[in-house]
């Protein structure tokens, strides 16, 4: 009996830490950072996206979640033209990939107004105060890189 409470406390004690760990971030959490995305445009044989350089805001959410706010991010195919802007909510899958929600993105295909993201990288700086992200962005015919530094 003695060995199994010992186990027990063992367990409760080690879940919750290991699960603070997979959730935590080097990055503050209840902290939105000013800042500005880079200009990228990319173009492939079907489709050009582009994300236009302006101003930028980054929250780190937890729950494997983050808030960003992007300028605007364009994506033209062979058929359309496609502009999305505002607020997106990258949810992780793993620690460098999963899906973009774009706030009222409107009655946009699903590629377009939800696209995947991979590749992920955040570097934080505490001293500083400054975080540097970037990511690829996924539409059907399109990847794109956004690059973004910001300040707390």
């Amino acid at each position: 009996m003695k060995h199994i409470h010992t186990i027990s406390l063992a367990l409760a004690l080690l879940l919750p830490s290991a699960t603070a760990a997979m959730a935590d971030s080097s990055v503050p959490g209840n902290v939105l950072f000013n800042g500005t995305t880079a200009t990228t445009a990319v173009r492939s044989e079907t489709g050009w996206c582009a994300v236009a350089a302006g101003p930028s805001t980054f929250e780190n959410e937890g729950s494997n979640a983050v808030n960003l706010s992007l300028d605007a991010v364009s994506y033209l195919t062979e058929d359309a033209f496609y502009e999305v802007s505002g607020m997106a909510r990258l949810k992780f899958k793993t620690a460098t990939t999963g899906t973009v929600r774009f706030d009222f993105a409107g009655d946009l295909p699903k590629g377009v107004r939800q696209p995947t993201f991979s590749n992920y990288k955040e570097r934080y700086s505490r001293r500083a105060g400054r975080l540097k992200t970037s990511f690829q962005l996924n539409f059907p015919d399109c990847s794109v890189q956004v690059k973004a530094i910001y300040r707390d």
